[in-house]
């Protein structure tokens, strides 16, 4: 979705951005594993779609979260997402 943002933003009601940070050496090592890349190729793509999302979600409000947070306390992460997306719900 950090590609496709320009397309979509003009069609978001309430645009915000919502980031799912990995570290880079898990990013390559993933991509290693599953896909046979080489950890520089993964060290670039993963500096690659961070920069792009950055730029694309420009001024919009961002709400950040930790991959490996995330994977380990699903409940309280998504409790915690869930507060910090509630003052854009639209009503």
């Amino acid at each position: 979705m950090c590609l496709t943002l320009p397309f979509w933003r003009p069609e978001l009601e309430v645009p915000l951005g919502l980031l799912v940070f990995r570290h880079p050496t898990a990013v390559a090592a993933s991509l290693a594993r599953r896909n046979e890349v080489s950890r520089e190729t993964g060290m670039a793509l993963w500096e690659f779609y961070v920069l792009h999302a950055l730029q694309n979600v420009g001024q919009m409000p961002v709400v950040g979260i930790d991959f490996d947070r995330f994977a380990i306390q699903p409940e309280q992460s998504a409790t915690w997402l869930k507060e910090q997306l509630q003052p854009y719900t639209v009503r």
